[in-house]
């Protein structure tokens, strides 16, 4: 077993960093030795339950309040021993370099320690052969997001096609270690919880049970006492006895019943042992979320470098048409040729150009025309609608109070503000009859 001294930088089994302050036992708690740690990081705040005390007595202390953390001695040991020194990867193989983020830098869950069926050792996915995992302290990283740069300097597209299969081939296998295991704990801890609950329904059925016979026996004992008789004599010297033997046997059972509680309760105590802290079921849940998000990210990351590797395949190809282009621009004969072609274009643009200025201008001419001959139109009906004779309109008398000898004619003029007696219009007068 590692051993290590207070102020040692160490690992949690959440994959995450502290410093170690205090080692020993804690009363009230299982008889085992704890570890009280001060965690650091971006994560300390969220992580953090205490500032190193626990039910009034203070333990250790810590530089920022509420970091404090008690795990496990074998816990935390056996998290170190499984879990590299921050800034120990492996270093790049190929021209190929990833940086991930601190997330994909915890080791996998293969190697984790198994005892009494329950996972101890924190998690973290492999990173591929072909790429360099950079550390970045996660003081100066938390404000800043992950952020992944590819250098697309493979040598060729055989050996760029053959590390992608790589990643997939990787991929694939760890997203079937991460299920297997993860099948694995939940079908640990489901039958876990089932016994635990059984033990909790049989414990207290035994525990009513107990008590129903110890207080049945102490009604009869009592019902026999109440209604006993006061004899003379043998006859009750015999009587108290006999209550004193019940009484004898009744606590000679309740010693029996009450040595069977505690087995009982020992039992439970071993169940909830191997169930481990609350933490531990914590760290488990808290494991496999962040198995899940990293086997999406490194899905994400294998997404993206196929559609970077289309885009480089792209750029090759506009790269070879424009080469082909140049090489054709640099050859004497293609130069001369395309002169003669542009000039020939140019000439024939300028003809075209100035045949359209020609038509614009005769189109010009046509519309000032058609302007013109509609304006002469107009007038010529005017004046074709002046020359219309206009009818003369007889008057009849038919009104009896009329004098039929009255031979005079009617005035055009009478009722209306505006008549031009020369044209016979309404709108003007005749000194200045438009039409006169």
């Amino acid at each position: 077993m590692s051993s290590f001294a207070i102020g040692d930088e160490v690992s949690l089994p959440q994959g995450h960093r502290a410093i170690l302050r205090w080692i020993g036992r804690i009363p009230g708690k299982s008889p085992i030795e704890y570890a009280g740690v001060e965690v650091i990081g971006p994560a300390a705040e969220r992580l953090g339950k205490h500032s190193g005390e626990h039910e009034g007595v203070q333990y250790f202390e810590t530089k920022i309040p509420n970091t404090g953390l008690f795990v496990t001695y074998t816990q935390l040991v056996s998290a170190n021993i499984r879990t590299p020194r921050i800034g120990t990867m492996s270093p790049p193989i190929g021209s190929t370099s990833v940086f991930l983020s601190p997330g994909l830098k915890t080791p996998s869950r293969d190697q984790r320690d198994f005892k009494d069926g329950f996972v101890r050792s924190p998690l973290a996915a492999k990173s591929p052969s072909n790429f360099q995992v950079q550390n970045f302290d996660e003081n100066t990283h938390a404000s800043s997001n992950d952020s992944i740069y590819l250098s697309l300097d493979t040598p060729s597209s055989s050996s760029a096609s053959a590390q992608l299969e790589k990643m997939r081939e990787q991929r694939d296998i760890e997203r079937k270690k991460h299920e297997e295991q993860r099948t694995e704990y939940r079908q640990t801890l489901m039958s876990m919880n089932e016994k635990v609950e059984d033990l909790k329904k049989n414990f207290n059925k035994k525990i009513e049970g107990i008590k129903a016979e110890y207080e049945g026996k102490l009604r009869n004992a009592r019902r026999t006492s109440s209604l006993m008789i006061q004899p003379g004599g043998s006859e009750m010297e015999e009587q108290k006895l006999a209550l004193a033997n019940m009484q004898n046997t009744l606590i000679s059972e309740r010693t029996e019943k009450q040595e069977e509680i505690d087995g009982l309760k020992s039992e439970l105590e071993n169940v909830r042992k191997l169930l481990g802290s609350a933490d531990d079921l914590e760290s488990l849940a808290g494991d496999l979320a962040k198995s899940e998000k990293q086997l999406k990210e490194i899905q994400s990351q294998v997404e993206e470098i196929d559609h970077l590797k289309e885009q480089v395949g792209e750029l090759k190809s506009r790269n070879t048409y424009l080469e082909l282009i140049v090489q054709n621009a640099n050859s004497t004969d293609n130069d001369k040729e395309l002169t003669d072609r542009i000039k020939e274009l140019e000439r024939q643009l300028e003809v075209k150009h100035n045949h359209e200025l020609e038509l614009v201008a005769v189109n010009e001419q046509l519309i000032e025309e058609v302007e013109e001959l509609k304006s002469k139109l107009a007038l010529t009906e005017s004046q074709h609608d002046l020359m219309k004779p206009i009818p003369s309109v007889p008057v009849t008398k038919s009104l009896s109070n009329f004098d039929e000898s009255d031979n005079s004619t009617i005035d055009m003029a009478a009722g209306r503000s505006d008549w031009c007696a020369s044209c016979e219009r309404e709108g003007h007068r005749s000194d200045n009859c438009p039409f006169e």
